[in-house]
């Protein structure tokens, strides 16, 4: 299982921008709970990271399916975890510069 990192940017109260610095593959398969604290014990997934480059996502809105709504695109991304197509996976890899045959 493949992970894409988002960073989102407020650039000031009416826009931000989200980038996506990191591209990750799962160590393992299934999540874990790791205590941070006695009531807080969030879910963890081990993953190593894949040198990619950092891109903005904006440049690829219109060609992923996930995004129903081109106009209202941030609203995707405020869930903490995205299921998306393996064919939009692969058009980010690309664009981050990643070779996933490799």
């Amino acid at each position: 299982m493949y992970f894409i990192i988002l960073l989102s940017k407020f650039l000031d109260l009416r826009k931000y921008a989200i980038s996506l610095p990191q591209l990750g593959k799962s160590k393992n398969k299934e999540p874990y709970q790791y205590k941070m604290s006695d009531d807080f014990i969030p879910w963890r997934r081990d993953v190593n990271f894949i040198q990619a480059n950092e891109i903005g996502i904006e440049s690829l809105i219109d060609q992923l399916s996930f995004i129903k709504n081109k106009q209202r695109w941030g609203f995707v991304f405020q869930y903490g975890l995205v299921s998306i197509a393996s064919e939009d996976f692969r058009l980010i890899a690309s664009a981050m510069g990643v070779n996933l045959y490799e």
